[in-house]
Parts: structure tokens; C-alpha cells; sequence
């Protein structure tokens, strides 16, 4: 490694003339000079006399640097700039401080993360110091968010990495006891995987022996978190690399200690510890003398914060809480609806005299339904259809039509008919004891055969999805309202892009869409379930406990009851709707039967049949907030590992807590989604939105806001109209509005925009509404935050800074770190501080 030597330079430039500089160099036949050109433009300059100079480099303390031994730099405004001067010399890597001062008025500012930040060191960024990190891991230390990204051959248009692309990137990663890691995907796919080794060195690679895997997991779109409980404390690599599906992909590591559990169902003021040395655990009084620093003396500490502490200690291996267990007795034929605690959403709902689900629609994509089901009387379906398209897979004899009775499939199953049983069975209306009730029997019920005799396919499933919604489809017809939930008890292994992009539709469409993990038992979410803002179930028998048949995986959220069939007469399994008999041509034989099955089909019915009720009550709950309530537990109850694990989600849905929700939640309003949230489009382009209203909403109520410089927008027909003008060079936004509230966005980019924006430890500075007009101005990186100085700003002026770590010229998007306010002078004349943070979903 080369020695470094340091020396500073002052040079203080003002408008009346240059005053010189001061070098102090090792060597007297260098020399340095540092002068005035002209107003804020200063020439730098390095001569050597004997001595081999090389890779003369400077940093001008605004942001931009050069290379060469001669150099003239135009500044942006009046300020104090503090550059660095880097060359090497006699195998010596030298570096000299200067400071470099512009009289005049200025205005200073800074801009602080609000949390610790990284950057990944392989960025696109051709202007910024760069590392590859694809052998040797960039190291990160506890608490950090790290923005990355990873990108194929020939995947954009300007950038460091365009030419040959960096699909890996490995990082190091120091953990303390409790934290845990967490990945969101911004863009694309990646895939995962964790490395733990006992010993480490300088650097190591994913081939060394001595690690071992801790955590994979493939096709990674939405997010994965990695409980502490996996890693412990130590020293891990991850490796992130580009799915083979996607030609980029952008993330936001966050490593960060475990939030408190507060946890149910155990003893108060006893844990369970196993000592290191011993194989048996013992149950403890948290006021035991053998626990150093006793907790009894802290009344302050939980006792979850005394569990916390005690794992710290060396003679401690492990800490649990002495949770209380009780015997299962469930001999009903509908003991699903005890295990989900129904009546405490039932019970006050009829006391309110409404039924469960009234008003909600949901769309079940399956083999359709035997409308003349017993069970069924009374209840109310509309807009059914038959979006099977081979005739021979139909049964039917014809393909797309508007009859989507469930004809049976080849082995008479009528799964449709049980899965839309469990969702809204009708109450008996005799005491026969054959009859059961579906969870939201006041819900509406929109029939859609997509499964045939054997199967379905992929195009026919996609029409079916964009016509439940309500969006433009191949059929030319559109639901008589459109669906908030849609269950899909289907699925299968294959990733579809078109699939894929049909769902990121339907859930900006305000959708919320249920799917079954899959009956493989494998650590594999099938699809549509493992598809970004789907909810995927998983399965639990009638203990309570998952089923070993129930797919698991990074993309599970949540189980459900589902049964296990362990004989032909599946007592343990799910008791719903059926028929026997058959429908040939126009002789129909059919008649009203029950039967127990079981699979994650029967499971996503039952979560879909909860989600109806919650949504009856709150039309504006939509797919993403959804998750949001899910990830953060607010709706749901552990069923194994404390927070996300991959055999049960985040645990199961509670009754009592969906009621809470509904009684407590601002969204039980009518509301409005768009059908696409981004367009990408040129100049002199004219693009269509759909509108989807849920609830009663009047259309002059529904407004739009947008630039008019560069947008003309229009709202005709629940449909936004927007063209982009000549002048559409930049992103733009356009929201929709109900009551003057916004609701929606759409982001619209031009395409092939390519800009010259820097990254961290540069950050842009973008000005809106004030006098100030200046481009080009960077920040420079000053201890824990960046500093930048500019001519003095308007009140009311929009000061934004960010970073572009894909070098698309799309600022404070996500995956960026972002700063943003709004300038209101004061008497003192203090610098503007803004707090900014990396975006993330």
C-alpha cells in the first residue's frame, strides 16, 4: 500500500484580485498556484521539475473534480470551498487540503439522512468514485439502508455499467445481536443468498468452506425479511444477483435491529433460559440472583427488553418466554370457522343489522358455479362469464361465452362451486344439518370459469383478471360493477411477464387479489401467488398447525385453514358446496351435494371471505395498503417464529383485530383508482387511464391536476386522457383528485431522456418556484451530511436534492435518496438544513 502525505493550500480569490497561494510540498521543485480568472472562475495549476508526477487529480469543493496538471473551473456561486488536490509522486499518494473563498452573498446548505445510508459501490455513475463489489463484498455495519442496483448487458442507455452490466453484488455485512435484515425490491427481480462464517478475513468469496448458507430465496419482487433469530450476531455475506427474468433491478437493503415483540399467551415474570454448558432448560424468576445486573431492580424493563438483555450474556445460549398451551377440541363440520374465531365479526355485525360482506363484490376465477346449489339460494351474483377459449378444455362445446356454470372437471371436482361455498354460502333456511355457511354469505359473487376439464391457460387467466377489474379486455365486455376481491384457487410454477404485468394492473386498479401458495410442499410459492401485492395463503389443518403439503417460501404471507385429507372420507379436511352428476348438452343431471377437501384453494377462500367483510366496510382498502397491514402485523396473529417466517407468512388473519380495523380505519369512504400508476411515453403522445370507482362517487367530484406547460389532461368517461407536448422533456405528474383530495398519481417519463446527474457522495440540487435558475449544482459530502452553496433563494422557493444511483435522470423516484423543502427565510440568517431519506415502497 502507497504511504500518504497531506499538506494544505490556502488560496482566498476575491473580485478585486488573486492573492496567490501557499504551497507546502514535500518537495521544493513542485510547485502549486491557484488563481484568479475571472468572476467565481479560478485556475489551477502544478508544475514539477525532475520527479515523475502522475494521476494528477482535483476536487474543486463543489461537487465536480478534473484530471491534469492545468485546470479552469467556473463556480456557481460566492461561498468557502474546500477542495483537495491528489497526485502520486515517487510511489507517495500525496494529497493537499485547499480552501478556496469567493466574496459575495451566498446562502448555505445542508442535507442530512435521518438515518445512517450507503451506496452501492458498483453504481452506474460514470462521474463518482467507483468499487466493484462482485468478489470482494463492500462492508456494512449495523444500523444502515444501502440503495443497489444490478443491471444486464446493454440495459440503458448512458452509464458505467451499460456496456458490460453487473448482475452480482456481494456485501459484508457486521450484525449485532437482534438485527435483522430487510430487502425491498424497487424494480425488477432479484435472487438472494446468505452466507455465515466463523472466522473471516480480509475479503472472502461464496466458495470458501468455511461458510455456510443461512437463508436463499429466488425470484425476490416484492420484499424479504430475515429475522434476527436466522443470524445472531457475527459477520455475514449476502449475495444479490439479477434474476435471469429481468434486465435490471434496483433495491434498498435495511439493516436494523428487531422492533419490540409484545408478545401473548405466556407467564408473567418467568423465562425460560437455557445456560450455556447445559443441555436442559430451566424456568427463572426474572428477580434470580444468578442473572447478572437483576432485572426486579429495573421496573422499567418489559419483560420482553429483560429477554433482550439476558441473550447478551456469555452464560446464557437462549432465552423464551413460558407460553401457556391448551387441548384442541373441534368436532363441528365447519371447524374452520371456530379456528378463525368467526362470530366476533358475525356477532357484532348482526347487531348492526348487516350481513357480513354486504355490497362487496368477489370474483371467483375457477371452474365456475353450480348456480342451482341448494346452499345457494339467495344469493346475489352478477356479471358472470365463461373466459375459457378451447372448446375441447370447455366441455361446452363453444369458448368464451356468457354461462359460467361449473360443469365439473374431469374428475368432477367442482372445486369453483366448493371454493365460492366457503367464500358465501347461504344460511339454511331449514335445520338441515347438510348445510353450511360461507364466512361473507352477504357478499356478491362475480362466477368466472377459467378452469376447464383440465386446467386453464395463462391468456385466458389474464382476460378473466382484467375483466374482473373492470379494465379493457379481449372479451369487449366489462364487469356491471368491478371486483374488490378476486380469489384465485389455481396456480402453477411458471414466472409470466404477461401475467405479471396484467396483476400490477388489476392491483393499481384498486383489486385486491387472493391466491393459493400451492399444494407441493416444496419452499416455492407457485404463481399468481408469488406475484408483487398478492396475497399468497398458505394451509393449516384442524390443529391448528401447517399442513406438510403447503407450499412455503419468501413470497407466503398468510395461512389459513385448509385441511388434511389422511382417508378417501377426508374428515379432517374442508366441508363445502358440490354436486353430483353431470351437464351434457342440454340434459342437465346435476344435483346439490357437500363434501371435505383440502388444499391451499380451500385456504384462500377463507381468507378471501374475511377480506370480504373488512372490505365492505372499507372501499378504499386496496391491495398495497393491505400488505402494509399485514407485513406490520396489525391483522394478524403469529403462527410459528415471531414476525415473517417462510412456513406461515406473517401467521394468520384475527377476527378481532380485522373488527378493530373496521371500526377504527379512515378508509370507509369511497374511493378511486387508475389503472396504470406509470407511463413511460414520447413527445406529442396521447396515453389513456381507466378510472375505477368503488362506492358511490358523483363524476363531477373527480378532478385532475397537472402542468399544464407540458401536459394536456382531460377526464371524459371514467377515463384520463393525457398528451404529452413538445416540450415534455422531464418527469411529470398527474393527480387525481376526489373532493380536492388526491388519491391517485401517475408518473409520467419521457422515454430515451437521458440526463447528466451525479450520485452520492454528489447529490443534485433542483430548484422550483423562485428566482434562482442556476443548473448544475452538486453538493459535496461533509462528515455525516452534504453541504452546498448557492446565490440566495426566494421565500417560498422548492429546494429538492437527490441522487440518481441509475443514472436515468429521473430524480427522488424510488430507490433514491431524497431531500426536500420548501425556503422560508428568517432574521438569523441560518443555513437551510434539509432531512432527506432513501425512498422506498
Amino acid at each position: 500500500m502507497k504511504a500518504v502525505i497531506y499538506s494544505i493550500i490556502v488560496a482566498t480569490l476575491t473580485l478585486s484580485g488573486c492573492m496567490g497561494s501557499n504551497p507546502s510540498e514535500p518537495t521544493s521543485e513542485t510547485k502549486i498556484e491557484i488563481s484568479y480568472l475571472g468572476p467565481l472562475e479560478a485556475h489551477f495549476n502544478m508544475t514539477s521539475m525532475g520527479d515523475e508526477i502522475a494521476d494528477i487529480s482535483w476536487e474543486f469543493g463543489d461537487g465536480y473534480q478534473a484530471s491534469g496538471n492545468s485546470i479552469k473551473h467556473q463556480y456557481l456561486s460566492p461561498g468557502e470551498y474546500l477542495g483537495k488536490l491528489s497526485y502520486t509522486k515517487n510511489d507517495l499518494l500525496i494529497n493537499h487540503d485547499i480552501k478556496i473563498i469567493f466574496d459575495g452573498e451566498n446562502q448555505n446548505i445542508i442535507i442530512q439522512p435521518e438515518s445512517n445510508i450507503a451506496i452501492d459501490s458498483d453504481h452506474n455513475d460514470p462521474n463518482q468514485s467507483f468499487l466493484s463489489n462482485n468478489i470482494t463484498p463492500q462492508i456494512l455495519t449495523s444500523p444502515v439502508s444501502l440503495t443497489g442496483l444490478v443491471l444486464a448487458k446493454n440495459a440503458c442507455q448512458a452509464g458505467r455499467l451499460c456496456a458490460d452490466g453487473d448482475t452480482v453484488d456481494k456485501f459484508l455485512i457486521n450484525l449485532s445481536y437482534g438485527d435483522h435484515i430487510r430487502i425491498e425490491v424497487i424494480k425488477g427481480q432479484i435472487d438472494t443468498e446468505l452466507l455465515s462464517r466463523n472466522t473471516m478475513s480480509d475479503s472472502f468469496s461464496s466458495s470458501d468452506l468455511a461458510m455456510s448458507n443461512i437463508a436463499s430465496a429466488y425470484n425476490i419482487n416484492t420484499e424479504l425479511t430475515i429475522p434476527s433469530n436466522k443470524m445472531s450476531a457475527g459477520q455475514f455475506q449476502l449475495n444479490i444477483k439479477l434474476n435471469q427474468f429481468y434486465n435490471k433491478a434496483q433495491y434498498i437493503i435495511h439493516i436494523e435491529a428487531e422492533e419490540s415483540f409484545i408478545p401473548q399467551n405466556y407467564q408473567p415474570g418467568k423465562l425460560i433460559i437455557l445456560w450455556e454448558g447445559s443441555n436442559s432448560p430451566e424456568l427463572v424468576d426474572i428477580s434470580d440472583p444468578r442473572i447478572n445486573n437483576p432485572i426486579a431492580s429495573r421496573s422499567s424493563r418489559s419483560l420482553t427488553q429483560a429477554r433482550s438483555d439476558l441473550i447478551r450474556q456469555a452464560n446464557v445460549k437462549s432465552v423464551s418466554f413460558n407460553y401457556y398451551r391448551k387441548a384442541f377440541n373441534s368436532n363441528t363440520l365447519q371447524w374452520p370457522l371456530e379456528q378463525q374465531k368467526i362470530e366476533q365479526l358475525w356477532t357484532p355485525l348482526a347487531a348492526r343489522g348487516q350481513l357480513p360482506g354486504a355490497g362487496t363484490t368477489v370474483a371467483v376465477l375457477d371452474t365456475g358455479l353450480y348456480l342451482q346449489h341448494s346452499n345457494l339460494e339467495g344469493l346475489i351474483t352478477h356479471s358472470g362469464y365463461d373466459f375459457i377459449s378451447d372448446p375441447i378444455n370447455s366441455g361446452d362445446s363453444d369458448g368464451w361465452d356468457s354461462d359460467p356454470s361449473d360443469l365439473g372437471d374431469s374428475s368432477l371436482s367442482y372445486h369453483g362451486s366448493h371454493v365460492t361455498g366457503i367464500i358465501a354460502a347461504q344460511p339454511s333456511q331449514t335445520n338441515n344439518t347438510h348445510y353450511m355457511q360461507g364466512i361473507a354469505w352477504g357478499a356478491e359473487i362475480m362466477p368466472l370459469r377459467v378452469l376447464g376439464l383440465n386446467g386453464g391457460t395463462s391468456y385466458d387467466l389474464i382476460q378473466a383478471l382484467r375483466y374482473a377489474a373492470g379494465l379493457n379486455n379481449d372479451s369487449g365486455r366489462l364487469p356491471d360493477k368491478p371486483a374488490d376481491i378476486i380469489n384465485l384457487s389455481l396456480g402453477g410454477s411458471q414466472f409470466s411477464v404477461a401475467e405479471q404485468a396484467t396483476i400490477n394492473e388489476v392491483i393499481d386498479s384498486g383489486a385486491i387479489i387472493v391466491a393459493a401458495a400451492g399444494n407441493q410442499g416444496e419452499e416455492k410459492v407457485n404463481y399468481p401467488a408469488a406475484y408483487k401485492d398478492v396475497i399468497a395463503v398458505g394451509a393449516t389443518d384442524k390443529f391448528d398447525a401447517i399442513t406438510p403439503y403447503s407450499n412455503s417460501g419468501a413470497f407466503i404471507d398468510l395461512v389459513a385453514p385448509g385441511g388434511y385429507c389422511l382417508e378417501n372420507s377426508c374428515n379432517d379436511g374442508v366441508y363445502s358446496l358440490s354436486a353430483i352428476g353431470s351437464k351434457q348438452n342440454y340434459y342437465d343431471s346435476r344435483q346439490s351435494s357437500w363434501r371435505s377437501i383440502s388444499g391451499t384453494s380451500m385456504a384462500t377462500a377463507h381468507v378471501t371471505g374475511l377480506l370480504a367483510i373488512v372490505r365492505s366496510y372499507l372501499p378504499a382498502l386496496d391491495a398495497k395498503q393491505l400488505n402494509q397491514l399485514i407485513a406490520s402485523q396489525a391483522i394478524t396473529t403469529d403462527m410459528n417464529e415471531v414476525g415473517f417466517d417462510k412456513r406461515s407468512g406473517w401467521g394468520k388473519l384475527n377476527s378481532a383485530k380485522l373488527l378493530n380495523l373496521m371500526d377504527s380505519s379512515d378508509l370507509n369512504r369511497a374511493s378511486a383508482w387508475v389503472s396504470k400508476t406509470e407511463i413511460y411515453t414520447p413527445a406529442n403522445f396521447t396515453s389513456t387511464v381507466d378510472i375505477i370507482t368503488r362506492g358511490e362517487i358523483a363524476q363531477n367530484s373527480l378532478t385532475v391536476s397537472y402542468n399544464s406547460a407540458h401536459l394536456d389532461v382531460t377526464i371524459n368517461d371514467n377515463k384520463i386522457n393525457i398528451t404529452t407536448q413538445a416540450n415534455f422533456l422531464e418527469q411529470q405528474i398527474v393527480s387525481l383528485n376526489l373532493d380536492n383530495e388526491t388519491i391517485a398519481t401517475i408518473k409520467l417519463y419521457p422515454q430515451a431522456e437521458l440526463k447528466m446527474p451525479e450520485f452520492a457522495p454528489h447529490l443534485y440540487l433542483i430548484f422550483e418556484g423562485g428566482a434562482l435558475q442556476t443548473s448544475g449544482l452538486r453538493t459535496v459530502p461533509q462528515s455525516d451530511s452534504w453541504q452546498a452553496q448557492t446565490p440566495p433563494l426566494t421565500s417560498g422557493q422548492v429546494i429538492q436534492a437527490s441522487s440518481d444511483i441509475d443514472y436515468d435522470g429521473v430524480y427522488c423516484e424510488m430507490g433514491e435518496f431524497c431531500a426536500y423543502s420548501q425556503y422560508q427565510p428568517d432574521s438569523s440568517g441560518s443555513d437551510i438544513i434539509l432531512n432527506g431519506v432513501l425512498l422506498g415502497p
